[in-house]
C-alpha cells in the first residue's frame, strides 16, 4: 500500500543503499541495491552461494536448483558420513509441498489450495534458511577480524577486505592513507591441458601454498606498506589456520573446523 517497512531496531525504516557491483567470477558482475536495516544484518543467500561455490559445482544461483543439488549430494553420501545438516535437509525435502507457482493467483481463493500455497511458501523460506546455516559460519567468524559488519563482508570483495585490514593497522600507527594506483592493462595468461590417461602421477599438496609463497618471497608493496603489515597479517592468519586445522583433525570439534575455514578465506 506504499507504506514504509519499519523492521529495524527502535522502529527504524528499511532503506536501500545506492547500487554497487558484486563480482561473481572473472569479469561477471551483478548490480546490487542492498536493503539496510538499522540494528539488523540482511544476508542474501544468493551472494553467500556465490562465495561458497568456489568449486563452481552449482548449476545456477537460483534457490531451488541449489537446494536440489545439495539434496542429491546428501542423498548420495554414505548415510554414516552424512552431516546433521544433510540429515535435516533430506528429512524436510522428503515431505515438502510442491506447487505450480504460476497458478497461485488463480487458485488462492480456494481454501484447500490456499493451505497448500502457504505451506509451499513457508518451505521456500526454510530453503533460504538451510543455505544460510550451511554457508554463513566461516564468514561469521571472519567478520570478527574486520572493521566491517557481516552484511558488508558478504557483499564486498576480498580486495576491499584486505584494504580494511591495512587501513586500520596504519591508522592505528598514525599514518596517512596512500592514493590508489592507476589501473594498468594486463594481458593475462593461458591455461591448457592435454586430455588423456596419465600414469605414475605424483601429487604434492602444500599446506597454505599461496601464503607460504608470499611469506617466503616477502611479497608486499614496499611503497604503500613500508612497515610490511601485509606480511604480518598473512603470517598471523596462516599460523592460526594451520593450528586450528590440526585441532579440528585431533578433536573433531566443528568449532575449530569453522574457524580454520574463516582463516582460509583470508
Amino acid at each position: 500500500n506504499g507504506g514504509s517497512l519499519k523492521i529495524g531496531r527502535f522502529v527504524h525504516e528499511m532503506t536501500y543503499e545506492k547500487k554497487r557491483s558484486f563480482r561473481v567470477s572473472g569479469d561477471e558482475k551483478w548490480d546490487l541495491e542492498q536493503a539496510k536495516v538499522f540494528g539488523r544484518q540482511v544476508i542474501d543467500t544468493m551472494l553467500t552461494s556465490v562465495k561458497y561455490d568456489f568449486k563452481k559445482d552449482y548449476p545456477t544461483f537460483g534457490l531451488k536448483p541449489i537446494i536440489d543439488y545439495e539434496t542429491k549430494k546428501a542423498d548420495m553420501e554414505n548415510p554414516k558420513k552424512r552431516s546433521p545438516w544433510q540429515k535435516a535437509l533430506l528429512k524436510r525435502q522428503k515431505n515438502r509441498q510442491f506447487y505450480d507457482a504460476s497458478k497461485i493467483d488463480e487458485l488462492w481463493s480456494i481454501p484447500e489450495e490456499r493451505e497448500k500455497i502457504k505451506k509451499y511458501c513457508l518451505e521456500d523460506c526454510f530453503d533460504a534458511l538451510d543455505l544460510f546455516d550451511l554457508q554463513i559460519t566461516p564468514y561469521f567468524y571472519y567478520s570478527q577480524y574486520l572493521a566491517m559488519d557481516l552484511q558488508e563482508v558478504i557483499a564486498s570483495a576480498t580486495g576491499a577486505q584486505i584494504d580494511g585490514f591495512l587501513i586500520r593497522s596504519y591508522l592505528q600507527h598514525g599514518y596517512s592513507i596512500p592514493d590508489t594506483n592507476k589501473k594498468e592493462p594486463v594481458s593475462g595468461g593461458i591455461s591448457m591441458g592435454v586430455p588423456g590417461v596419465y600414469r605414475h602421477v605424483y601429487k604434492v599438496d602444500v599446506a597454505s601454498l599461496y601464503p607460504s609463497i608470499i611469506l617466503t618471497e616477502k611479497l608486499y608493496c614496499e611503497k604503500k606498506d613500508p612497515n610490511a603489515h601485509f606480511l604480518k597479517m598473512v603470517k598471523y592468519f596462516t599460523e592460526m589456520r594451520l593450528d586450528y586445522k590440526a585441532k579440528a583433525n585431533q578433536t573433531g570439534d566443528s568449532f575449530y573446523e569453522d574457524v580454520q575455514q574463516a582463516f582460509k578465506i583470508v
